[in-house]
């Protein structure tokens, strides 16, 4: 955007801003648009053309579609195979697998049962969505506690001289008497269901998988639950767009029926009111969700700017209004919290964030990040300091169990995050009595087979055709995803190559000088054992499109992949 004369800015089209905003994530069209009753017409749900073929403005001729549509791609409908039945019908890239052509009709596996969502749970229909744009939609609870979060508010005003008067010192650690204000109406104002009374959460020794921006979608945690993973968490989902009906925001609230029980869906927001309405829409719309977590420690500068995420470890009052009003309003959700150490490298902050934490904010677990916001991905992970933060949260645990008012009290469990990458990583915390497990993220990436190795307790050298295998079985989960038509196929190669932007930085045990590997080293290109495995390693993301068209078909002329970092250095995912 240049400027005048005068080197005043002209006005127009808003610079963009992001580390993605060179990326090109266009789709191609179809010439011919058919008709949605002629794609699949066993499909009840779809039903005959209201319009009729003269009035409808797609395509009632099925010849046509079928002359200009691009030829199938090679073997079986991986889509028809698991469910028996494909729902893209006649737009499937596999057509001939399940198409007569002499008579024109679609074919399906004897018996099959066809399921609108074929195992996806948490679905919103576009009536839900509509009430949401419309604020149609009741949310008794969030209107009930949202004026006392309100500064304006006299009720709150007048607890201002008690507050000031009553807690003093924590006045001077919280910033405002007027905070304690709120949190002192949000603590005495009974919630539907006490900490206790909310569904069970338990942590100890559990393998989790962290909620990861982009790659963490639901055919990733589906495939990690097949590799052993007991908890997995949505991609982190911003309140406002949620409240606002968006259609992009809930798709990230679905979840596999594979991931039940254990699917936590994770949100960023900044302001009470906002996390409020969120979980009390969740609590109606997602109820297969088994905890809510509310994001306080992603770096990236959008939020941040915003007051989300990591800024919230800079204004703790803030996080425990968000939490109370968070758990006011979830019904018997629980609500969690993920932390790192502070904003800044020179001044942690997580001790005293935790402190407050099991005081006042009626979490059912916290997880701590071992870094700082400035360190971002950098520099290794600070496990002393994560097991320094735990210790505080195992003796209050305990002082808990010592207190007889606190008997039906479930314990906070406290998870470590970052740079597990090994089996090793995971005895550490085994043999730590202050954290309970350990969340993994790029590790799980990297290896998808981690879990399996934490539970063989050694390293697994995994030859290039098993490693092969599981792409495939992502390719497959993707498909039943985003569907198997040009779209869908489309969509599940690009995220499949964000994928092998993380596999392709894994280096095989077996030809490692030495051990153990270190998530952030980069080492020089490296040769394989045989091909398959040289090309798996290749930092070349056209490799990684050759690499799904094994399991794709050939990538479509329109069909356009750009790496995030032209460094291929993929570190700075939110989570």
């Amino acid at each position: 955007m240049g400027g005048d004369k005068n080197g005043r800015r002209k006005k127009g089209r808003k610079k963009e801003r992001g580390q993605n905003k060179a990326r090109d994530l266009r789709q191609a069209h179809e010439t011919i648009k058919l008709c949605g009753s002629l794609i699949d017409p066993e499909n009840t749900n779809a039903g005959p053309c209201t319009y009729g073929a003269e009035n409808c403005k797609f395509s009632h001729d099925m010849e046509s579609y079928l002359a200009l549509k691009p030829a199938d791609i090679p073997g079986n409908c991986p889509v028809w195979e698991a469910l028996g039945y494909c729902p893209a019908g006649l737009k499937c890239r596999w057509l001939g697998s399940h198409f007569d052509p002499e008579t024109k009709t679609l074919k399906y596996k004897e018996g099959y049962q066809r399921d609108l969502h074929h195992g996806e749970l948490n679905w919103t229909t576009g009536q839900q969505k509509n009430v949401l744009q419309k604020r149609k939609l009741p949310l008794p609870l969030s209107d009930q506690v949202t004026p006392w979060l309100d500064e304006s508010n006299n009720d709150v005003k007048g607890f201002q001289e008690d507050a000031a008067k009553e807690e003093e010192k924590e006045r001077i650690l919280s910033g405002t008497a007027l905070e304690i204000a709120k949190l002192r109406y949000l603590t005495y104002a009974e919630p539907p269901f006490k900490l206790a009374e909310k569904k069970k959460l338990n942590f100890k020794n559990a393998k989790i998988v962290s909620p990861l921006t982009t790659v963490g979608n639901l055919p990733f945690r589906r495939l990690m639950k097949t590799m052993g993973a007991d908890v997995t968490y949505s991609e982190m989902a911003l309140t406002l767009p949620l409240i606002q009906g968006s259609k992009s925001e809930w798709a990230l609230t679905k979840a596999h029926k594979s991931e039940l029980p254990g699917f936590g869906i994770q949100i960023a927001s900044g302001k009470a009111w906002q996390a409020a309405k969120a979980a009390e829409i969740l609590q109606n719309y997602a109820p297969n969700a088994s905890e809510l977590n509310l994001n306080c420690g992603c770096p990236i500068d959008l939020l941040y700017r915003r007051g989300e995420g990591s800024a919230l470890l800079d204004n703790a009052g803030k996080m425990m209004r968000i939490l109370k009003s968070m758990n006011y309003c979830s019904g018997d959700v629980p609500v969690t919290v993920k932390l790192r150490m502070g904003t800044r490298d020179s001044k942690p902050v997580a001790e005293h964030v935790v402190k407050r934490l099991l005081k006042e904010g009626d979490v059912g677990s916290i997880t701590l990040h071992g870094r700082s916001r400035q360190q971002r991905y950098t520099r290794e992970n600070n496990w002393e300091y994560i097991s320094k933060v735990g210790s505080i949260v195992k003796d209050f645990n305990e002082s808990q169990l010592d207190d007889k008012d606190q008997t039906d009290r479930q314990p906070v469990f406290f998870i470590g995050n970052g740079d597990a990458f090994t089996h090793l990583d995971w005895q550490r915390v085994q043999n730590d009595e202050n954290v309970d497990s350990v969340m993994v993220a790029r590790g799980a990436l990297i290896k998808p087979w981690i879990f399996e190795e934490f539970e063989a307790g050694q390293y697994l050298d995994k030859s290039s055709s098993e490693r092969l295998a599981i792409l495939e079985q992502y390719a497959k989960f993707a498909l039943e995803h985003w569907g198997s038509d040009d779209f869908g196929v489309n969509s599940a190669r690009r995220y499949m190559c964000e994928f092998i932007s993380f596999t392709h930085r894994y280096i095989p045990v077996g030809i490692l000088e030495r051990l153990p590997p270190k998530l952030n080293e980069r080492p020089p290109q490296w040769k394989g054992r045989d091909e398959m495995e040289t090309l798996l390693g290749s930092t070349d993301y056209k490799d990684w499109i050759k690499i799904t068209e094994m399991f794709l078909g050939k990538a479509s002329e329109g069909f356009t992949f750009t790496p995030k970092h032209k460094s291929n250095s993929f570190d700075n995912q939110r989570n």
